[in-house]
């Protein structure tokens, strides 16, 4: 999950033949020179483990590292990735839930579908060479914009991959 100013990371848990004890959970801007670190206890009845970063900055790319610690002091390789804050939505799913696809504009067969059951997240499923695409909104020259979407492929090789498209423009004469 990942919030304006939080990163909701999860990991499935370590083990070692000495015991981990934690997880040394370190991250930086990836512009940024210092890391940040904190340590996350080991529990063995607990098989997945999570831990929220959170007054991040918004719109903000992060160096996520994690690495387990046993009880003889030794660390794990490190495991790195990166991760995204979000900013504000700029466009509106209000209606998601009802089916409603407002304000989206769609082309072809395009459905509303609950995405992940347990936290109420919905999506939509384009068919066949489907599309959709938002009215235009206006941007601040200053400021940085995040533009993700979420995407899950049909097995069936036969269909093309998904093509995400995004225009920006530099003034109002369009």
């Amino acid at each position: 999950e990942h919030e304006p100013e939080a990163l909701k990371l999860t990991w499935t848990g370590s083990t070692d033949d000495m015991g981990v004890e934690s997880y040394q959970l370190s991250y930086k801007k990836t512009d940024a020179p210092d890391w940040s670190t904190v340590n996350v206890p080991h529990q063995e009845t607990v098989t997945t483990f999570t831990y929220t970063l959170s007054q991040l900055d918004p719109f903000s790319v992060y160096a996520i590292m994690l690495r387990a610690k046993d009880a003889a002091g030794n660390s794990s390789d490190a495991v790195m990735g990166l991760e995204a804050t979000p900013g504000t939505n700029l466009v509106s799913n209000s209606g998601f839930e009802s089916g409603s696809v407002e304000p989206w504009e769609t082309t072809g067969t395009v459905q509303t579908v609950t995405y992940d059951t347990y936290s109420g997240g919905y999506a939509l499923k384009l068919l066949n060479e489907s599309g959709i695409k938002t009215a235009e909104m206006a941007a601040e020259g200053d400021v940085s914009y995040l533009v993700s979407y979420w995407s899950r492929s049909s097995a069936d090789t036969s269909v093309p991959p998904a093509t995400v498209s995004l225009a920006v423009y530099q003034d109002n004469d369009i």
